[in-house]
């Protein structure tokens, strides 16, 4: 079966210069075209455009460029590792969303977070108590996201019950936004010694997040697709004998020693 341009644009709610710029952008096979130059797409076609457009809507279009490359050079399983990665990190945003949740919602922040008879965290302290890595609160720093004060004595950043609120927020806000630009210009606007303020975005951030992963299962569908369509797995969907299990390695005994 054959395929215009516009029919397929008209199934996936796109343009037709959207078809055009995957295709110049190497994502799918190059179509036959007709005596006066119109692209004819086929059936495989067509099931390109529908894991591109559904990965595109889960994982972001510069992601599923490479997924696509991958498919294209017949590498189903890099392709799958590389969504697998994807997947564990919106897997570790949600556990950081719902912790932020947790000790907002839970009960007093102030009890929550506990800090020493000094007033304040060293980095290292906050890090671990906010499950973020020391490398991340010194680049925000350096970005001007936060900019906590030393202590005269031994110079050491001080993350005060103010600082670790902000935090808070910026660890939210980057949940559902890559772009450093973005989450500065959102601290603009909000008024980050507010746990209100923060529990709000912290709830908007996990409705992205659930919405996400719906997405990527619905692009994971239509790349598996894809690839039955490929013949690039031989899986059976229903098959008589299971998997193959793991491998269990046994020593002989003189082996041992």
């Amino acid at each position: 079966m054959t395929y215009r341009p516009i029919d397929i644009a008209r199934k996936l709610n796109i343009s037709t210069s959207s078809l055009r710029f995957y295709e110049e952008d190497g994502i799918v096979p190059k179509p036959e075209r007709t005596a006066s130059g119109y692209r004819i797409y086929t059936e495989e076609h067509l099931y390109y455009f529908q894991a591109i457009r559904s990965l595109s809507l889960g994982f972001g279009y510069q992601l599923t460029h490479r997924i696509m490359g991958k498919i294209l050079n017949k590498e189903m399983l890099a392709a799958f590792w590389l969504i697998n990665d994807s997947q564990a990190n919106l897997n570790k945003e949600k556990k950081l969303t719902d912790q932020t949740l947790e000790m907002l919602t839970g009960q007093e922040l102030h009890t929550e977070l506990n800090l020493p008879k000094r007033g304040w965290f060293t980095i290292g302290e906050a890090a671990d108590k906010l499950n973020l890595s020391t490398t991340a609160l010194r680049h925000w720093c350096l970005e001007g996201l936060i900019e906590p004060e030393r202590d005269l004595e031994s110079g050491y950043r001080m993350f005060t019950y103010e600082m670790m609120q902000k935090v808070l927020l910026i660890r939210v806000i980057k949940t559902s936004t890559w772009s450093l630009d973005e989450v500065r210009s959102t601290l603009t606007r909000l008024d980050h010694h507010s746990p209100e303020k923060i529990v709000e975005i912290a709830q908007h951030s996990l409705t992205y997040i659930n919405q996400a992963i719906q997405r990527q299962l619905v692009g994971i569908h239509y790349l598996y697709m894809l690839c039955r369509e490929l013949s690039l797995t031989e899986i059976d969907d229903f098959p008589r004998q299971p998997m193959v299990k793991k491998a269990r390695f046994v020593l002989k005994k003189d082996e041992t020693n």
